[in-house]
């Protein structure tokens, strides 16, 4: 359906070990899979800062849902929002709503939103492969940023933003801009905005497992964000994100099927993410990109069972000390902005692991017994203090982000918080 297909590659020679990681990929690829028409206007008419909004797959046109509400917005307004599986923000408060939200840094700027094929689907079905879709939204996303430039005055600035594989379009566009002849065009007027990232140089699924390639739906695993880009860049991305944030050790069962089930609860949804909400490390600029890593809620192993009202006090239990032993699929002592392919044996020194594990399994008794106290009313002496703070209560399903600036976080929360930055600071032997 439309767009000249790349002629087929040779096949990669798979070993054993590799076919794995295969099928990680085509999981992934089956979370963001989508069959809808294929739309490739890109018709402009801009004369100041501007926004160029690509959506991810099954949302070629960036309106169902729209775009502009991302990062705590409501793009359903003014219907109820009927996914329970993917909570979202307030109407107005989206960090990309150009019309509706002030405290936007994008406030009263032009918003385009370019359309693609975004399809990962079976040619020999008249679909587009994943290949054909990106080198169409590559062209597309090429053809409005070269359109909208001319059209900037001194001092403005033209932002592409892609959002899961739509990031993967503004990446293949990175790297084609910067290897144009004479060097990269408008280095100080051009910039991107990447959510969800595969390409996230460190826990992208594309340079997780560079190289590869899926022949059935054409899918290629062609590595990093260009560290070196000259344009800048932000990053943004939920911890465990399966496309953006895939184990560095793949022999950890546990953290590979937590960051699977994070692609239906926080992949597919940066609708409830808080741009100023907590982050599971801290931002880290490498070159000319900001990485920002924001915290989930909850454990995606969990999620499913928060979402099915299971006791809050027994999760609250075991969580602590799950997301330790997640945790030892990752080394966050690497920088995200350090591309870094996946790896077979974690270094995890065993009497840090075992002394991380126990203060783990003592943090959720804590939280547990707390869980468990009576939460005093409105009118009485203490309020709403309890020994876990102001929110002694949990929702069973994400806080909405302006949820989350109203609350402070609980005590225990900031200690989780801070002890996994401990772990992550010091050096795994």
């Amino acid at each position: 359906m439309g767009g000249t297909e790349p002629a087929p590659a040779r096949p990669v020679v798979i070993t054993l070990a590799a076919r794995s990681v295969l099928i990680s990929l085509v999981t992934v690829a089956s979370i963001l899979t989508g069959c809808v028409p294929a739309i490739v206007s890109t018709d402009l008419n801009l004369l100041a800062n501007t926004l160029l909004v690509m959506g991810g797959n099954k949302n070629p046109t960036g309106l169902t849902p729209t775009m502009e509400q991302q990062l705590g917005g409501d793009p359903w307004y003014p219907d109820t929002n009927a996914d329970r599986l993917r909570p979202v923000g307030v109407f107005g408060e989206g960090y990309l709503d150009t019309q509706n939200n002030p405290a936007s840094p994008y406030y009263g700027w032009d918003l385009t939103l370019v359309h693609w094929p975004a399809q990962i689907g079976l040619p020999m079905l008249g679909q587009w492969s994943y290949e054909g879709s990106q080198r169409q939204g590559l062209a597309n996303i090429d053809l409005a940023i070269r359109n909208v430039l001319p059209t900037l005055g001194p001092g403005e600035t033209a932002l592409a933003l892609g959002y899961s594989s739509g990031s993967n379009v503004m990446v293949r566009e990175m790297r084609s801009l910067q290897n144009q002849p004479g060097g990269a065009p408008a280095t100080g007027q051009l910039e991107f905005f990447l959510m969800g990232n595969p390409n996230r140089p460190n826990g992208g699924i594309l340079q997780r497992f560079p190289g590869l390639h899926v022949p059935l739906l054409d899918i290629r695993t062609d590595g990093s964000t260009p560290v070196d880009t000259p344009y800048s860049t932000t990053d943004i991305a939920w911890e465990y994100d399966a496309a953006a944030d895939f184990p560095l050790y793949p022999v950890n069962l546990l953290a590979v099927l937590n960051s699977l089930l994070s692609g239906s609860y926080l992949h597919g949804d940066y609708y409830q993410a808080d741009v100023n909400g907590p982050r599971a490390v801290p931002d880290v600029t490498v070159g000319n990109i900001t990485y920002i890593t924001l915290e989930p809620p909850h454990l995606p192993l969990l999620m499913p069972l928060y979402e099915l009202g299971f006791p809050t006090a027994l999760l609250d239990l075991v969580e602590p000390a799950l997301t330790v032993m997640v945790d030892w699929g990752y080394n966050r002592s690497i920088s995200p902005g350090s591309p870094t392919t996946a790896r077979l044996v974690p270094t995890i020194n065993p009497i840090t692991a075992a002394v991380d594990l126990m203060n783990a399994i003592g943090q959720g008794v804590h939280t547990f017994r707390a869980d468990l106290k009576p939460v005093p009313g409105p009118n009485s002496p203490a309020g709403a203090a309890t020994e876990r703070g102001p929110s002694a209560a949990r929702s069973a399903l994400p806080n909405r982000p302006s949820n989350r600036r109203a609350v402070n976080p609980s005590v225990d929360g900031k200690a989780h918080r801070n002890e996994r930055n401990h772990r992550a600071d010091r050096h795994r032997r």
